[in-house]
């Protein structure tokens, strides 16, 4: 019996072999629709496994720089079992990104949309309501007005901190101050008050499962997330039962002036901003999802700034020059910045666009075609993924002299309607551009500032970048930071 299945097996392993080969050479094009060139990989993963190897530095990631270089800017793919048409056309991913009447939505893998809830995000009312309420918090006006001394007052603090230790791995401290003081913003978060597991020791956690496969089975990356997901939700969610039961009390009813006092009188009053019906779920999981975007992009951009700047000695000494300048011209040496002085800050916006550009924290933005998208030569489906590959146009050698080189000065004669202004996107674009876009700039415009003018820093082991898919430090970024002798005053706010 034994020698009959054995021989069975040997019989089909050929046939199923051969099927295998060909339907991974077989092409996704169709005279029909006439699909991108491309590949559809082996059968159920697709291309996946390729999308993991990893690229050492800034260069992009091998699955993207052979398939372009084999297929041109637009391509077809297989990730995740899912068919998904990727576009470094700049001209296309423009195109896309700008229409008044979108061809296409938002749209999440099954490992982000774990994370992240069922909240369906394309929904005009929810998309208006997400913008408006972090507009609300982290807007321009709410920047300049309310938020700028406390974000300095805070990066005071932490710097401070890290400079009476050895040494600090500079994502996670940077990912700490970063989040204690957004999601104090959002729902008053204070680490003091929590003797448990803290957020960003859960947040960290969770980010790891962005790059894992979606399998929700014990013991796999992506259940390990979910188990910290639910932890994190569950602190959010207490907050909000507990102001949630206060409301209707004459004497606790909340005044404050947070995303969660807002969000909860707008549930109790009956009010439906943009049409959208408020509930505990989405609120709860509309706040953990800004706490997490918001507090990694900044992290990531701060982190790379430091290595980046310490390799630059010239970027050093010049976003020096700028920010003594600064000092010198300050009436008193007891202020803090102004919304002017960083508005003057030339030289350091022109650094922040280099690392974001240079960052590119992911291969791209993933959306979904609404309906037949038609080009001149090929025609996108309806339903059909789509990978804006973002981080392609930034490092595209036609756009960019020297892609891989970190120049800031590449910045100082190019005006916002020059293709470099419009091909940078490291915050997407469009109606759907990420509304915390200045609030992140400002908070790592005010870290360069405070860093530069009061601290020295060395390297201590790491900073070494690897990409699989996304940006990571192999064995993080180690630094020392010392205080400078003759320094400014932190303002008093």
């Amino acid at each position: 019996m034994v020698t009959m299945l054995v021989t069975v097996a040997w019989l089909l392993l050929p046939p199923l072999l051969l099927a295998a080969i060909s339907y991974r050479r077989r092409p996704t094009t169709s005279r029909r629709r006439r699909l991108p060139p491309g590949s559809s990989g082996f059968p159920i993963i697709g291309e996946t496994l390729h999308l993991f190897l990893p690229s050492t530095d800034f260069d992009l990631i091998p699955f993207l720089k052979s398939r372009l270089r084999r297929y041109g800017p637009v391509f077809t793919t297989n990730l995740f079992g899912k068919q998904i048409a990727v576009s470094a056309d700049s001209e296309l991913n423009h195109f896309l990104l700008h229409r008044d009447q979108p061809l296409i939505e938002t749209w999440h893998t099954d490992t982000s949309a774990g994370l992240f809830g069922d909240v369906d995000i394309n929904l005009a009312s929810v998309h208006k309501y997400v913008r408006f309420a972090t507009l609300r918090s982290f807007g321009v006006q709410e920047l300049r007005e309310r938020r700028l001394p406390e974000m300095e007052r805070r990066v005071h603090v932490a710097l401070r901190d890290w400079s009476e230790r050895g040494s600090v791995e500079v994502k996670y401290a940077t990912a700490t101050m970063v989040l204690n003081y957004g999601a104090k913003l959002v729902f008053g978060y204070d680490p003091q008050h929590y003797s448990k597991k803290k957020l960003v020791d859960l947040y960290s956690s969770i980010t790891k499962s962005l790059i894992s496969i979606p399998l929700k089975i014990p013991g796999t990356t992506h259940y390990k997330c979910l188990k910290e997901k639910e932890k994190a939700v569950k602190l959010i969610r207490k907050e909000f039962r507990k102001r949630q039961a206060s409301f209707f009390s004459t004497k606790e009813r909340s005044k404050g002036d947070d995303l969660l006092d807002h969000a909860i009188r707008e549930l109790n009053d009956g009010e439906k901003p943009y049409s959208l019906s408020l509930t505990e779920d989405f609120i709860v999981n509309f706040i953990f999802a800004l706490n997490f975007v918001s507090h990694d992009t900044i992290a990531n951009i701060m982190t790379l700034a430091v290595k980046l700047i310490e390799d630059h000695p010239l970027v050093l000494e010049e976003l020096v020059a700028e920010h003594e300048a600064i000092l010198k011209a300050r009436e008193s040496s007891s202020v803090g910045i102004s919304w002017d002085e960083y508005k003057s800050m030339t030289f350091t916006l022109q650094v922040i666009n280099e690392t974001l550009r240079l960052g590119n924290l992911g291969p791209g933005i993933l959306r979904r075609a609404v309906q037949d998208i038609h080009t001149n030569r090929y025609t996108i489906p309806e339903g059909c993924g789509i990978l804006i590959a973002i981080s392609a146009m930034h490092l595209n050698p036609d756009t960019y002299k020297d892609p891989l080189t970190f120049n800031p000065w590449r910045w100082s004669r190019v005006s916002p309607s020059d293709r470099m202004y419009k091909d940078l996107m490291p915050f997407g674009w469009g109606m759907k551009q990420c509304a915390g876009s200045e609030y992140a700039r400002l908070f790592v415009a005010t870290f360069l500032h405070v860093l530069v003018t009061k601290y020295t820093w060395k390297r201590i082991k790491g900073g070494n970048l690897r990409r699989n898919p996304l940006l990571i430090f192999d064995q993080g970024l180690h630094v020392k930071f010392n205080e400078k002798e003759i320094t400014q005053q932190p303002p008093s706010n």
